[in-house]
């Protein structure tokens, strides 16, 4: 087990990501030349995000200079098995700000990072999906495998309950079952899921509620190169 730069870090007033990490534990050391007596006061955030067309964050952190190693540790969110440490300057000094960021590598925790190459990432907004009390078809199966992962926000009023269905099924079939207790992962009102599982598996729903009751499902698809 031992800690692994991901690399030098600008820290800009505009949200800067890291590449995608599959690590919950980070170090990050400061670079800035500050004067030990100066009464300068550098402030940024830190935190869990994801490009969504604009950068989405999750529990921001404040974060300020100092001179010793600082260790964040940012629980993966539900559903994720990868994320960005995404950073951004608050304060208006000129000075230069960098971090070195250091990820825990272990026997079980693996990362991917990219120093020298910038990972591409395409992200491909797919239509609304409105899912009723019937099945719906929320992401239709790939058999060659370009699906790497999507991320789900629940925009409509009511609980949705998915259940991955395997290629070569028919996802409207009656033998597929989606309920409020047979299913694989579900979205509350305005909450969001990023699938990362590389399945080449359909997606099914099944909202809650009355019959005249549905939810609408915004699904985003991401392309990695």
């Amino acid at each position: 087990m031992s800690w692994q730069s991901l690399g030098i870090f600008e820290i800009t007033s505009t949200w800067t990501l890291t590449d995608i990490l599959s690590t919950e534990l980070f170090r990050i050391q400061h670079i800035c030349s500050v004067d030990s007596t100066s009464d300068m006061y550098f402030r940024a955030l830190v935190a869990q995000g994801f490009d969504d067309n604009g950068i989405n964050i999750f529990s921001p952190q404040r974060l300020t200079y100092r001179e010793e190693k600082e260790i964040l540790y940012l629980p993966l969110l539900k559903g994720m098995t990868a994320q960005r440490l995404a950073f951004k300057r608050l304060d208006k000094s000129l000075i230069p700000w960098q971090i070195n960021i250091e990820v825990f590598q272990s026997s079980n925790v693996m990362f991917s990072s990219s120093i020298n190459k910038q990972q591409a990432t395409n992200a491909q907004p797919i239509n609304d999906v409105s899912i009723t009390t019937s099945k719906t078809t929320v992401v239709g199966e790939k058999a060659d495998g370009s699906r790497h992962s999507c991320l789900f926000t629940n925009v409509g009023p009511s609980t949705v309950y998915f259940k991955y269905v395997t290629i070569g099924t028919d996802p409207t079939a009656n033998t597929v079952t989606v309920s409020a207790s047979n299913y694989d992962f579900s979205l509350a009102p305005g909450e969001k899921f990023f699938d990362n599982n590389s399945s080449q598996n359909a997606i099914v729903g099944i909202c809650t509620g009355v019959l005249t009751t549905t939810a609408k499902v915004k699904v985003t698809e991401y392309i990695y190169s």
